[in-house]
């Protein structure tokens, strides 16, 4: 009888061991049990919730904004394959085949939607074409895009001004 109970207690000795390796093992651990307070440093308030309020005349002072540095936006350029595609249209363009201008320049838009470039062609060929409204629209299209480049926008303002003198 005592050998079994020599044995159990050894048994128990490596559960109660084995138990705690596994919680180490797997992170967790036991409860801790809550900080003493040190002298001389009072906790803050807490409300209804739990939360703790710091003192009204503790809390800093609200610092003045800062105007943010301006930040330039650069124009979204065209992908390669896109540029292909304007190429083909200017050449299709100055043929006078404005349909098949047309047809390249949309492939190229499904390419690089975000590109001005490719609005600003489009813009070309519909005033070619004489429709202006449609001219107007794709070169708002294109301003929208055009980011901070000045060279761009320029270019965008001559086809403006072609459309108000057609």
């Amino acid at each position: 009888m005592t050998n079994r109970a020599g044995v159990l207690s050894v048994l128990l000795v490596f559960l109660i061991s084995g138990c705690s390796s596994f919680q180490d093992t797997y992170g967790r651990k036991p409860p801790q049990p809550a900080p003493e307070q040190q002298p001389g440093v009072e906790k803050p308030p807490r409300d209804e919730s739990g939360v703790s309020r710091a003192p009204e005349a503790e809390q800093p002072a609200e610092q003045p904004r800062r105007s943010r540095p301006s930040v330039q936006i650069a124009r979204a350029e065209p992908l390669p394959a896109a540029n292909h595609f304007i190429q083909q249209a200017r050449t299709a363009s100055d043929q006078g085949n404005y349909s098949q201008a047309l047809s390249l320049l949309e492939r190229a838009r499904r390419i690089s939607p975000g590109a001005g470039e490719v609005y600003l062609e489009i813009a070309e060929v519909h005033m070619n074409m004489g429709d202006s409204d449609q001219a107007r629209r794709f070169c708002d299209k294109a301003q929208s895009l055009s980011g901070d480049d000045a060279e761009f926008k320029a270019r965008i303002r001559r086809v403006l001004n072609q459309l108000g003198s057609a």
